[in-house]
């Protein structure tokens, strides 16, 4: 019904006139209660038959010239007592002061109800010429027949009517009006026409402007057909209803649009500031000079909480999935997305047919083109305790539902991640828990690391393990898992210990730690051997035992010494600097000696060229490795030279 009007109210382009209806639900005295008052004011009976039916602006002229012998006092003193009154509803005008698009406001009301709906600090109250002077407020209230606050600014007989006009005792504040009737659409609320004096406005605005005027409208139930005949000829556009029932409208439209018209440039940003003010909440924009403004940010209001909504209409064949979320059965992990190895619903494109983002009621953003709908998470403190190592530990978790049988825990351990799903079938009382162990690539503490890797070395040991918050039973894992996986996390354990002797020994304090691998683990104690000076096992590629030779011009009288089948210990001894890479840190070792003890003499003897070659067995499938600052001759001093070392297949 009123699509162009309100369209025409979101591009501020529409001022008001207030008249009694307006105030009615206030309970407000109304034109039959003032006349009501002044009749009852008159002594003789006759007088009050003979203006029973006088309008009020006929009987006013009355009391005070022929009863009151020209004296407004009486007349202003018993109606300004009829105003002193508590309003009963004050719906309208508190609708009517949180819509910031109406900046002037003209009443033909004798009561306050319209000033004092609105802040002190926000309104200007007009009343004369004198109050024409410094309006700098939002709002302005045109009182244009005053009231009984200022008994000389009321108009209310019919000489003050006829002098309204024809004496011109507020020429400013009339051309304020008919300044507003140029320049803004009027819409006339509260007035059923029987005050004649509207009309007289219109008539007399509309004669003065001829066809510079702007669009008239008129909300009022069940005007005459009579009325409206006359309303068209004035041009004024009749609306059979009631000012709540268009405020109502006008404040959801408003709600759903004012974003899109500030964005447009349709408002300006104090309009959109106050709207949001009313709604607990203050917008941050930037207002270019060219192109769209934008919303930066929306904050509520100091003590108040901004209440998010999103309103959505998805495809018929989508609409299932809505109803019943089960994010483990359609949930997806979306990449760059804020929800982090979590499933979610991504609803986009031709399965979103419209949604909006609403904050405390007002919508932010009637465009949106997808979303991404994810569990809520929740977070507690999980009590792990493993009574076999010693270990009692409270961690932060995060939980959410992924669909209405199963459960997630997240739990952060430092070098790894480790969920929990809780399967809680309707149909039975038995739950089922499996826990998942992800291994981070890097992770920055390596103190932490060693304490919660505990907890995995005891689940695939298969000890007791007590999460209390889960359950107070122990939990541990079924025998068919244990006997399917072939894990070592006890390797993760040394591995990460020895990161710790590495900068115990080194003094080199690593800023992040890298993952445990099978290579890494093998330089990590390498370096850790070489800081303490021990040897390292090596295993001989898989060999339970093999042969070697040594060649050499200078064997000295260790040729006399050595006898066939006996046993020498042997040193080989790598010259090259070496470079162990740990934890984005090189660490260079100069000498890399490879131990071979009990080595049996297979066979001495000397080549035609002069060299002594001598055939060794060596009956191990390990070897030790020493690495160390210092070259063979003087980290084993008491040894003799053989020359190079050739290795037999």
């Amino acid at each position: 019904m009123f699509e162009r009007l309100i369209k025409l109210v979101r591009q501020e382009k529409v001022s008001l006139f207030i008249g009694a209806g307006f105030s009615k639900e206030a309970c407000a005295p109304s034109l039959h209660d003032l006349k009501k008052i002044i009749l009852e004011e008159l002594d003789d009976e006759q007088q009050k038959k003979n203006h029973e039916n006088d309008s009020l602006d006929a009987l006013t002229n009355y009391f005070v010239k022929d009863v009151c012998c020209g004296s407004r006092n009486q007349l202003i003193s018993i109606l300004h007592k009829a105003f002193e009154f508590t309003p009963k509803s004050m719906e309208d005008h508190e609708l009517l002061s949180r819509i910031p698009h109406f900046r002037n406001i003209f009443t033909t009301n004798y009561d306050t109800l319209l000033e004092s709906s609105y802040r002190n600090e926000d309104r200007k109250v007009v009343r004369n010429d004198n109050d024409c002077a410094y309006i700098e407020k939002p709002y302005t209230i045109f009182k244009i027949h005053g009231d009984f606050t200022a008994p000389d600014s009321v108009v209310i007989t019919s000489d003050d009517y006829s002098k309204f006009f024809t004496e011109n005792k507020n020429p400013l504040m009339w051309n304020m009006v008919k300044s507003e009737f140029t320049e803004k659409h009027i819409l006339f609320i509260g007035y059923s026409l029987e005050d004649d004096n509207i009309l007289n406005i219109i008539k007399e605005v509309s004669d003065a402007l001829h066809q510079n005027q702007k669009d008239m409208f008129l909300i009022a139930p069940n005007i005459s057909d009579q009325k409206q005949t006359e309303l068209k000829k004035l041009k004024v556009n009749y609306f059979n209803s009631i000012a709540n029932s268009f405020l109502t409208q006008l404040t959801k439209v408003l709600e759903k649009h004012i974003s899109d018209d500030f964005k447009k440039k349709l408002i300006t940003g104090e309009t959109y500031s106050r709207f949001w003010d009313y709604h607990n909440a203050i917008p941050t924009v930037t207002t270019p000079l060219k192109g769209n403004n934008i919303i930066d940010n929306i904050k509520p209001l100091p003590g108040q909480v901004l209440e998010h909504k999103l309103e959505m209409s998805v495809k018929s064949d989508f609409k299932f999935m809505m109803e019943d979320l089960d994010f483990e059965k359609y949930g997806e992990n979306i990449p760059n997305s804020p929800y982090t190895n979590v499933p979610c619903y991504r609803v986009s494109g031709d399965k979103l047919l419209k949604c909006t983002h609403l904050v405390n009621g007002v919508a932010l953003n009637n465009d949106i083109k997808e979303i991404i709908i994810a569990p809520v998470e929740q977070k507690f403190n999980l009590t792990i305790r493993i009574p076999s190592r010693d270990f009692f530990e409270m961690i932060p978790s995060k939980v959410y539902r992924l669909n209405s049988s199963t459960i997630k825990l997240l739990l952060d351990c430092c070098a790894y991640d480790m969920t929990i799903l809780i399967h809680l079938p309707k149909e039975t009382i038995n739950k089922t828990i499996t826990f998942n162990f992800a291994f981070k690539k890097t992770y920055n503490n390596n103190n932490e690391a060693i304490k919660w890797i505990d907890v995995v070395c005891a689940f695939f040991a298969n000890e007791d393990i007590i999460m209390q918050e889960i359950s107070m039973q122990p939990l541990n894992m079924t025998k068919a898992i244990m006997q399917d996986t072939d894990h070592h996390f006890e390797n993760y354990k040394q591995y990460y210990n020895d990161v710790k002797q590495i900068e115990l020994l080194s003094g080199v304090k690593f800023k992040t730690y890298n993952e445990y691998t099978k290579e890494s683990h093998k330089w990590v104690r390498f370096v850790v051997s070489y800081y303490k000076r021990e040897t390292v096992s090596i295993l001989c590629d898989n060999k339970t035992s093999f042969d070697f030779s040594t060649k050499s011009m200078e064997v000295g009288d260790f040729i006399d010494d050595v006898k066939v089948k006996d046993t020498l210990s042997i040193v080989s001894t790598d010259n090259k600097k070496l470079t162990y890479r740990v934890n984005d840190h090189d660490f260079i070792i100069p000498f890399r000696h490879s131990i071979f003890k009990f080595c049996e003499v297979k066979s001495i003897q000397r080549d035609d060229d002069g060299k002594v070659c001598i055939d060794f067995h060596y009956p191990s499938s390990t070897y030790a490795l020493l690495f160390s600052n210092k070259p063979v001759c003087e980290e084993f001093p008491e040894l003799k030279s053989l020359g190079s070392i050739i290795k037999n297949d």
